[in-house]
């Protein structure tokens, strides 16, 4: 399983906790905080590049940030856009990171919420 890398960024998070979510008062750890961080379950589809843009032949790269709870789904309550060049290229992100799983990060033998920062890279296919 490959784990998420870091991005080099100042961020101030404040994160918003949404229905069938974890509860409130549990902490969401940066990966520098836990033990073993947030991987990537099998299976998981990468951003789809949006045909909308394939004539353009535009490319760039989506820097975002989501926090993953103690179950591995993403709380989506939490997605936030820290850089995007392209409103399609955030929302087949988006899409994406709403149908993932994830292995939930681990700080002291137990399963905790896990901010998760991301990059993908789009380029037309060829």
């Amino acid at each position: 399983m490959r784990h998420f890398t870091r991005f080099a960024i100042a961020l101030c998070v404040g994160i918003s906790v949404v229905a069938n979510s974890q509860p409130a008062n549990l902490p969401a750890y940066f990966e520098s905080q836990v033990d073993v961080p947030v991987s990537d379950v099998k299976g998981n589809v990468a951003p789809a590049y949006p045909t909308e843009l394939k004539a353009r032949q535009v490319t760039g790269t989506v820097f975002i940030q989501f926090v993953v709870d103690t179950l591995g789904r993403p709380e989506m309550g939490t997605f936030k856009v820290v850089r995007s060049p392209e409103p399609l290229f955030t929302e087949s992100s988006r899409a994406a990171i709403q149908r993932m799983h994830f292995v939930a990060a681990q700080k002291n033998g137990k399963k905790v919420r896990q901010v998760v920062q991301q990059r993908y890279s789009f380029s037309p296919p060829s």
